[in-house]
C-alpha cells in the first residue's frame, strides 16, 4: 500500500512568529555581550554573561522550530496516520480512533507549546484538556481526533481538508 500525504494549512504567524523571537534573542544577545567583549572584566558581568547564554539557547531552541515548521506532515499509511513535524513523531492506529471534529479550542494561559500559527507536542485547552498538536494554529479550525489513547489536533490545508477527511473515514471503517 502507498502511503498518501497530506500538508497543513501555511500560516504566515507562524513565520512571524518565530523570526520576530530570534531576531529580538539575537538583539538581546548582542546588547548583553557587548559590554563582556568591551570591558574584558569578567567581575560584576556574570548577570550579562547568563542572558547571553540564554538567549543563545533560545536562538537554538525557535531555529530549530523555525527549521522544522515546514516538514509538518500528516500521512496515511497502512500501520496507521503518521503525525510527523521535525523529530515529532506520532502513529495513530486506525482502530484506535473514536471519533473527529472540527473545532475552535479554547485558550488555557497554562499552555506553553503555542504559538501564533503553530503548535506542536502537548498543549493543555481549557475545554478539551491534553491535547498533542500538530497544527499551524494555536487552537482555531482544529481538526480534534479522539482516540482511545488520547486527543490529536492537526490543521490540514483547507483545499484538501475534504479529501483527507474521506481517506481518514475510508480508514477507519476498514
Amino acid at each position: 500500500m502507498e502511503e498518501i500525504v497530506f500538508y497543513p494549512k501555511f500560516s504566515i504567524w507562524a513565520y512571524a512568529t518565530l523570526i520576530g523571537i530570534e531576531i529580538g534573542a539575537l538583539i538581546l544577545f548582542i546588547f548583553t555581550i557587548y559590554p563582556i567583549f568591551k570591558y574584558q572584566n569578567l567581575k560584576g558581568l556574570s548577570g550579562l554573561i547568563v542572558t547571553a547564554l540564554l538567549m543563545v539557547i533560545i536562538m537554538i531552541i525557535f531555529g530549530y522550530l523555525l527549521v522544522i515548521y515546514r516538514s509538518m506532515r500528516y500521512e496515511f499509511r497502512e500501520d496507521g496516520l503518521h503525525l510527523i513535524c521535525g523529530g515529532y513523531h506520532d502513529v495513530i492506529k486506525y482502530e484506535d480512533i473514536e471519533s473527529w471534529e472540527k473545532k475552535n479550542l479554547v485558550f488555557n494561559p497554562l499552555a506553553s507549546k503555542r504559538f501564533p500559527g503553530f503548535s506542536l507536542g502537548n498543549v493543555y485547552y481549557s475545554d478539551e484538556g491534553m491535547v498533542r498538536m500538530y497544527a499551524t494554529s494555536a487552537g482555531s479550525n482544529v481538526l480534534l481526533i479522539r482516540t482511545r489513547k488520547g486527543k490529536y489536533g492537526i490543521t490540514p490545508d483547507p483545499k484538501d481538508e475534504k479529501n483527507f477527511i474521506k481517506e481518514l473515514e475510508k480508514k477507519v471503517k476498514n
